[in-house]
């Protein structure tokens, strides 16, 4: 016979950022397939400058699921909602299926508040000696479907959800580090234009292999285990002036045109023989907003970010090509922030 819930109880569970108790599990999605290994592409790098061949990771489609959530029991509240109300009454998404009901539909499922080109630093970040310390807690919920953010003493301050649609550098950030690949509102494109996206002023570009080619690019610091890991570099949009330069200046998608900006999210997605790398602990996350001069590591936590380094940092002007002001990558220490 099949199983039954009241639908007032689901209602309820659906609504609120609350775990599903054990005997709903066999109702939820199990797994979500966001792009295909398969499908590539050989794109020119305009960052870089150099012509690489990159693997087309996703397409501008919703993530599907091998298992579709049963509308049955757990209906879609967003069919027929008014976009303009729904960002008028803005609230991020509080559940797995209230994201990836958002998601279907091209609504955000994080927060949509500006974000400033400078990472916002938490206070009082713990050290070991002079080293940065790493939240080394798994923050990844049993069904591999959400990921909870910690502050610096491991209070859950945030969740977010794979598969859902996120534009600040900490929410994007914390996805990239959780499930190794891009949210739903992101397109390997570099051009596409707001207008084109269903997604409108919350596209955005850019999901390609990043070279490491600091034999050509003298000013990029050297980021670790190159040699055993491919990294890929994605968009941050943010808005303003770019204080180191009159160029790149503006906001990043007025709704109308993308002004790509100086500000990256660069991250190990592979190791070098191709296979994905599915251990956030075997993850880097890096991000630089002056494009490539200089870099902070995520640390997986509220306001983690790890010491700046590279081109600027040790006193070079921007885009030197010399080399020699470059700052090598400090090693930080890690530490599970849930454990006193």
């Amino acid at each position: 016979m099949k199983k039954r819930v009241p639908l007032l109880i689901l209602s309820t569970l659906f609504l609120t950022s609350c775990s599903l108790p054990d005997f709903l599990e066999s109702f939820l999605p199990t797994k979500e397939t966001v792009f295909s290994e398969e499908e590539k592409k050989t794109e020119t790098e305009e960052t870089n400058e150099t012509s690489v061949t990159t693997e087309e990771v996703l397409t501008e489609t919703v993530p599907e699921l091998e298992t579709e959530p049963q509308t049955e029991y757990f209906p879609d509240p967003y069919t027929n909602v008014d976009e303009s109300e729904f960002y008028r009454n803005y609230t991020p998404a509080t559940s797995y299926l209230d994201s990836y009901y958002r998601t279907q539909h091209h609504l955000m499922s994080g927060s949509i508040e500006d974000q400033k080109q400078r990472p916002t630093i938490a206070e009082n970040q713990p050290k070991d000696g002079d080293k940065y310390v790493a939240n080394s807690k798994d923050g990844t919920s049993k069904d591999g479907l959400s990921y909870d953010i910690v502050d610096t003493s491991g209070k859950v301050v945030n969740t977010i959800y794979k598969g859902g649609a996120y534009v600040t550098l900490e929410e994007v950030a914390a996805y990239l580090y959780a499930f190794g690949e891009i949210p739903a509102n992101y397109v390997t494109n570099k051009s596409k234009k707001p207008t084109e996206s269903p997604w409108g002023k919350y596209l955005r570009l850019n999901h390609s292999y990043f070279t490491c080619d600091t034999t050509k690019y003298k000013y990029e610091p050297d980021l670790p285990d190159t040699s055993s890991k491919r990294y890929y570099e994605i968009d941050v949009g943010t808005t303003g002036s770019f204080e180191y330069s009159t160029a790149r200046v503006g906001e990043y998608n007025n709704g109308k045109s993308i002004t790509r900006g100086a500000s990256r999210l660069v991250y190990t997605r592979l190791y070098s023989g191709g296979s994905h790398i599915d251990n956030p602990f075997d993850r880097y996350v890096f991000y630089t907003f002056n494009h490539y001069n200089d870099f902070q590591q995520y640390l997986n936590y509220q306001g983690g970010w790890g010491e700046w380094f590279g081109n600027i940092a040790g006193g070079g002007s921007m885009d030197n090509n010399t080399g020699i002001y470059k700052t090598a990558y400090p090693e930080v220490s890690y530490r599970d922030f849930t454990v006193n």
